[in-house]
């Protein structure tokens, strides 16, 4: 797609599944996914809280978390802390701004929402207005999916991935609504579980606890798994295609002799000469 711009240096990918290989429906893969990854994803929650202690390290945590979940998601080999901490330190001035601007435009969200609320009183004209900010809110929320995703695959300026964030967002929006969605019922699922008839401070300790646990990895899972294939399709692929350059995640043949190639060999013809050779020494 012509609008969005492809990276200036080669994506930072890397060696995982490979794409030839046969493809398992989406929605079984990331439960199968989930299940192996479970107790690596309670364990990346507490890592990912312990570095957003300091509040201004959200967005670069954010980065990091979402980096090893992209892993994840594509079967690579991953070591849970240094990764986490590698990625950290090394997208940590976009990951700040990103997070910096997300923040920033949160609260205007906020802030819109509450004020057209209240004007709805005054004039039935402010639904418009209300309905016009939850529709930018939606694509503002889903191209922060995108953002924090590439931030740790491409090498791009933070405003030309905010560009692409956006066009993605809105060229995905099936799939971002399908995103929300599971965001949303599964939030929903324990709100029920834990407050069956009423919200009680029991119910709601029990909601904290498991954000705390699991819920904020579990949560970008399904937001990194979600993204990344558009990522991969308006993005990474395109630059490829652009420059002609070899994808690191693809086995190179070129330097192996051709001889050494082979992968069916023809053992009956071998049988049968070797009998002939036999038979002529008789």
């Amino acid at each position: 797609m012509s609008g969005f711009n492809s990276s200036s240096r080669a994506p930072k990918t890397g060696k995982g599944v490979d794409k030839d290989t046969p493809q398992k429906k989406r929605f079984f893969y990331f439960f199968e996914l989930f299940f192996r990854k479970f107790w690596k994803l309670i364990m990346l929650n507490m890592l990912y809280i312990l570095y957003c202690v300091p509040i201004i390290t959200i967005g670069p945590a954010t980065v990091a978390l979402f980096a090893v979940l992209r892993n994840f998601s594509l079967e690579k080999p991953v070591f849970l802390s240094s990764d986490f901490s590698d990625e950290f330190k090394r997208n940590f001035k976009q990951g700040f701004f990103a997070g910096l601007i997300n923040a920033v435009v949160g609260f205007f969200i906020i802030a819109s929402v509450y004020f057209y609320l209240q004007m709805v009183a005054v004039s039935k004209i402010f639904y418009v207005f209300l309905f016009i900010t939850f529709a930018l809110a939606f694509i503002l929320i889903t191209a922060s999916f995108y953002l924090f995703t590439m931030i740790s695959v491409v090498d791009q300026s933070l405003k030309q991935m905010i560009k692409n964030a956006l066009l993605i967002a809105i060229v995905s929006v099936k799939t971002n609504i399908l995103t929300i969605i599971a965001l949303l019922f599964s939030t929903l699922l324990i709100v029920m579980i834990t407050c069956a008839q009423y919200i009680t401070a029991y119910g709601i300790m029990w909601i904290i606890a498991y954000y705390l646990m699991i819920g904020i990895a579990l949560s970008a899972f399904v937001i990194v798994f979600n993204s990344y294939q558009y990522i991969e399709k308006y993005v990474i692929e395109p630059y490829y295609q652009k420059t002609g350059e070899k994808r690191p995640d693809e086995p190179d043949y070129s330097d192996i002799d051709e001889e050494d190639f082979v992968i069916f060999e023809d053992w009956g013809s071998k049988e049968t000469s070797k009998k002939s050779d036999e038979n002529d020494k008789n």
